[in-house]
C-alpha cells in the first residue's frame, strides 16, 4: 500500500510503480497525467517500496536563485505534532527485534502488515503490537474474528486485524488513519476506483487496480482504509 512517509523532517511518496537504477529523477504522474513526484529511491530488499519527492519540493528548487543540491539547502524541516516524522517514532511497547522496529520507521505500518497477509497468527500481532484492545467477529463462513490495536507509528489512531476462521492467519486489516482526506487518497493512487453512497452519508471507494478500500465522511475525511490479501 502507498502512503505518505515523513523522513528527516520532510515527505515522501512511497509509491507502487517500480523504479529501476538509473530511474532516479523521472516523474511520477497520476491517473489523469499530472506530474505529482519525483523518482528519487528504492528499497531493494522489498516489493513496492519506492519512494519520490513531491512535486512542490521540485518547483521550490528549481526556483532557487543558485542551484539546490539538497532539500535542507531550501526548505526547513517539517516537524507534525498529529503525525510525528519517521525518525521521531518511539519503540513500541513491544519485545519486537531491531530489524523489525527500524522497517516500521522506514516504511510504517501498512507496508509491514501487507508482507504478514497469510503469516501472522493472532500471537503473532500481540508479539508486536502488545494486547489488544478490542475484539468483533467479521462476516464470512467460518466467521473471521478481528482484532483492535494501537498503532504503534502513530499514522493511524486504530488497528484492525482481520483473522481468516479457518486458517487463523491474517487476512486483511483496517486503518483509521489522522488528518487524511479523500483528496490526499486521490493525488496519491488517482481515481479509478467504484463509489457506493451509504445510507449513514459516508461514501466507500473501492479502487479497481489495488487492494484497497477507502471509506469517506461527508466532509471529505477518511475515515478508514480497508486493505485485502484478495481484491475484494
Amino acid at each position: 500500500m502507498s502512503g505518505i512517509r515523513a523522513g528527516d523532517g520532510y515527505r515522501y511518496f512511497q509509491i507502487t510503480a517500480p523504479i529501476s537504477h538509473g530511474s532516479s529523477g523521472g516523474p511520477i504522474f497520476n491517473s489523469m497525467g499530472e506530474v505529482i513526484g519525483i523518482a528519487a529511491m528504492t528499497i531493494s530488499e522489498g516489493q513496492n517500496l519506492n519512494f519520490a519527492i513531491p512535486v512542490d519540493y521540485a518547483k521550490g528548487m528549481i526556483a532557487s536563485p543558485s542551484p539546490a543540491k539538497s532539500l535542507s539547502a531550501i526548505y526547513e524541516p517539517e516537524p507534525n505534532p498529529e503525525q510525528p516524522q519517521v525518525a521521531d517514532v518511539q519503540k513500541t511497547k513491544t519485545s519486537a527485534d531491531e530489524k523489525t522496529q527500524e522497517y516500521l520507521k522506514q516504511y510504517g505500518i501498512e507496508a509491514y502488515l501487507e508482507h504478514q497477509f497469510g503469516v501472522w497468527t493472532l500471537e503473532d500481532s500481540k508479539a508486536l503490537l502488545g494486547d489488544p484492545h478490542g475484539h468483533r467477529f467479521g462476516v464470512g463462513d467460518p466467521i473471521p474474528e478481528i482484532w483492535a490495536y494501537d498503532d504503534p507509528t502513530k499514522f493511524a489512531r486504530q488497528i484492525e486485524l482481520v483473522f481468516d476462521g479457518r486458517t487463523k492467519k491474517l487476512h486483511d486489516f483496517f486503518l483509521y488513519p489522522i488528518n487524511v482526506t479523500w483528496t490526499d487518497c486521490k493525488k496519491l493512487w488517482g481515481n479509478n476506483v467504484r463509489m457506493q453512497k451509504n445510507a449513514n452519508g459516508t461514501r466507500s471507494y473501492m479502487y479497481k487496480d489495488r487492494h484497497l478500500n477507502v471509506l469517506v465522511s461527508s466532509n471529505d475525511t477518511v475515515i478508514s482504509f480497508g486493505v485485502y490479501s484478495v481484491l475484494p
